[in-house]
């Protein structure tokens, strides 16, 4: 009884004002008892809803689910390398950089600007059945990542320039390099492919190996060759074919080379230089 007496009032109090032509505006205490009263109003209105509800489901009638929301055409899908992702070399090992362009595609293959996260990793291949080996990881953060966005003719991507960790290449002929990319939306999609080192150009060093055993040419690699990541521990076959492959390019016929084919030494003589040949 008490709503529908002060609803009257307010509807007075409305009509009085209207037929008077006046824009006065309510007093303080008038303005709290107009939304005390639509309060009251909205209240009514709920209870009523809910016991209607209530009474429906009773029935046995069900919800129509909400429509979902229209998929995202332009949505990342995946990503990929590009073909041009490989290494830009330098006057030394220390100088390379490993190139990564990297482009997210939409559900049709097309490249698409969106933003997320990256993370990248350069592992050196192992033999079958063994995990290969972690070179470095990188972390790219949305801000960090968004500044690498680029769209040329030819390129359109995020691209990276990283160098090796330390100024050291890794050893072998190439990594494998993988990329995960979170979306904003939380997905994370993730791509892998091979980069292929470039053969590093040296000088042949100067004076004769220490030893002409396979274990005294590989002394020798550790000692020269340390720009090409043949570090102690390196199996003495593996250091004596990097040394060859990447200082040594022409071998001086000697009688040390003669000795070895008529098998009377060991083959890492090869990369001997004697005096008296």
């Amino acid at each position: 009884m008490k709503r529908w007496r002060l609803a009257g009032l307010l509807g007075c109090v409305a009509v009085t004002l209207a037929g008077s032509g006046c824009g006065a505006a309510l007093s303080k205490d008038e303005e709290l008892q107009v939304l005390a009263h639509e309060n009251l109003v909205l209240q009514d209105r709920l209870v009523a809803c809910e016991r209607r509800v209530a009474d429906l489901t009773a029935a046995g009638a069900q919800p129509k689910p909400a429509a979902a929301p229209a998929a995202d055409p332009f949505r990342v899908a995946a990503i990929r390398f590009n073909k041009h992702t490989g290494v830009l070399e330098g006057g030394g090992p220390a100088d390379e950089r490993l190139k990564i362009i990297l482009e997210p595609l939409d559900e049709s293959g097309e490249i698409v600007k969106r933003a997320g996260s990256l993370e990248l990793e350069a592992l050196n291949p192992a033999p079958a059945g063994q995990p290969p080996k972690l070179v470095h990881r990188w972390q790219f953060p949305l801000a960090d990542l968004a500044q690498t966005w680029t769209n040329m003719l030819s390129v359109t991507g995020y691209v990276l320039k990283l160098p090796w960790p330390e100024g050291r290449r890794p050893a072998g002929p190439g990594v494998i390099v993988r990329a995960k990319f979170t979306t904003l939306s939380g997905e994370a999609l993730a791509a892998e492919t091979q980069v292929t080192l470039p053969r590093l150009r040296g000088r042949p060093p100067a004076g004769p190996i220490s030893a002409n055993t396979l274990e005294g040419a590989a002394q020798r690699a550790f000692e020269e060759c340390r720009a090409y990541e043949v570090a102690p521990g390196t199996p003495p076959e593996e250091a004596v074919r990097v040394y060859e492959e990447n200082v040594i390019k022409v071998f001086p016929k000697t009688k040390a080379t003669q000795e070895e084919k008529e098998g009377r030494r060991a083959p890492a003589v090869r990369l001997a230089r004697k005096e008296d040949a």
